[in-house]
């Protein structure tokens, strides 16, 4: 089976949200002090949907901890698939006696079945982890009124550029550093080096802030810097590479321009995850395969 690489993935999932008419947006303003419930970069992406909202943040194994506390009145359980712990959580809100509400790429689910509320958005067909349409129709549904999808489409175009004589074969270890007021990305993009590489690449991922902290004492000729949105042209390390932002207030574009990014790093290396995605599927408990079907 032939898989896409992340790159591609980006290209493919602007594509199609562009020929998308009428997504509902998740109105985060109407909820009620929820208890906003994720694995992995589900959680992350409820904290970008959320953050300028009154809420508490779990994942499937703090969530018994958090789900009955009285001050939370709504439970909002983010699941692409709607499966895995999606349903356990959603019963265990019912438990409590709280609304569950249910955002999800997978219509006619387990846990849309047993949800309140479900907000169901399009995605494509991806391989297993990347879940880029998915997070991105999330974050693009709360931002979608703010820009163009036609700009953010030049702007990856302007950001190939960048990247087409790029060499990163030649480093071992990458730190990514992205500007202060994409904060709650940093988990994700982390995210995204670990399924693609494991621990066969070293990496980090901070603000600008961030990397002040005693991030940067040891050097290494191995490292390559990848800074986006250096307008002060700090210097980080030896190995730098400089690229541009497509602004500084909305999440979805430059979720994109990591993951690009990240793809690029990914053809250009061993190709780790192509060669040992179909054996973690099989090999799992639930039921998966390197290509999620949409």
């Amino acid at each position: 089976m032939q898989l896409d690489f992340l790159d591609t993935t980006v290209i493919k999932t602007l594509d199609f949200f562009r020929n998308q008419k009428n997504l509902t947006p998740i109105r985060t303003e109407n909820f009620r002090f929820p208890l906003v419930l994720g694995s992995g970069n589900a959680i992350e992406t409820g904290k970008i949907l959320f953050r300028k909202n009154p809420a508490l943040f779990a994942s499937e194994s703090d969530a018994p901890d958090k789900i009955g506390l009285s001050e939370i009145q709504e439970i909002v359980v983010i699941s692409a698939s709607g499966s895995k712990h999606a349903p356990i959580l959603i019963d265990l809100a019912h438990e409590h006696k709280k609304v569950a509400h249910l955002i999800s790429s997978t219509p006619n689910s387990e846990a849309s079945g047993k949800a309140d509320h479900s907000y169901i958005f399009p995605k494509i067909s991806e391989p297993y982890t990347y879940n880029t349409s998915t997070y991105f129709g999330y974050i693009y549904g709360s931002e979608s009124q703010n820009y163009s999808l036609e700009n953010v489409k030049n702007y990856l175009q302007n950001l190939e550029k960048n990247l087409e004589n790029f060499d990163f074969s030649r480093f071992s270890s990458f730190f990514v550093v992205i500007p202060n007021e994409f904060a709650l990305l940093k988990n994700m993009i982390e995210t995204k080096f670990i399924e693609l590489f494991g621990r066969k690449v070293a990496r980090d991922v901070a603000t600008f802030e961030q990397i002040k902290h005693a991030m940067t004492v040891i050097p290494d000729d191995n490292e390559l810097f990848v800074v986006f949105g250096n307008e002060k042209n700090q210097q980080f390390g030896k190995n730098q590479l400089d690229l541009p932002i497509f602004d500084r207030e909305n999440y979805g574009p430059m979720m994109l321009g990591a993951y690009f990014t990240v793809g690029k790093i990914q053809r250009a290396l061993p190709n780790y995850f192509m060669e040992n995605i179909a054996q973690y599927c099989e090999n799992s408990e639930y039921s998966i395969s390197p290509l999620v079907v949409a």
